[in-house]
């Protein structure tokens, strides 16, 4: 009797998902470097113009949770400017957001109750599907 344990892909599927990784662009460096400044910073920090940043609004494809786990163990309680001004309530529009630092480039994210809205340097990222691949490692 076989007994052998029941694979999630075909053989030719694997190697296809192996094949399509080599090509991602990957994050672990900036991951690394990514830093949460302080609430008076991030307040310094809005009347700076911010040109050359995308909003990419999520839906699908990232679990907050797991986000905001990683976020929280990694930098904390969230640095973000809706989150001081926040209210301990279930009725926000925006749950948590943090303000992170790359470099000189910052990134938002912000969770909202059916989205995650991430605003992101161009440079770091070009497109959604980029930027979904960015919290992906990240997580």
């Amino acid at each position: 009797m076989n007994h052998e344990r029941p694979t999630p892909f075909k053989k030719g599927v694997q190697n296809f998902k192996n094949k399509e990784l080599k090509f991602m662009k990957t994050y672990s460096k900036h991951i690394q470097k990514l830093t949460a400044p302080s609430i008076t910073k991030n307040i310094d920090k809005i009347n700076e113009k911010k040109k050359g940043n995308s909003l990419y609004k999520i839906s699908t494809n990232i679990n907050p949770y797991n986000l905001f786990l990683y976020l929280f163990s990694r930098f904390g309680k969230p640095n973000g400017l809706l989150s001081v001004v926040r209210k301990e309530d279930s009725d926000q529009l925006f749950h948590w957001h943090y303000t992170l630092l790359l470099d000189d480039k910052q990134i938002e994210i912000m969770c909202a109750t059916h989205r995650i809205e991430v605003f992101i340097a161009d440079s770091i990222v070009l497109d959604k599907n980029e930027c979904i691949n960015f919290l992906h490692q990240l997580i």
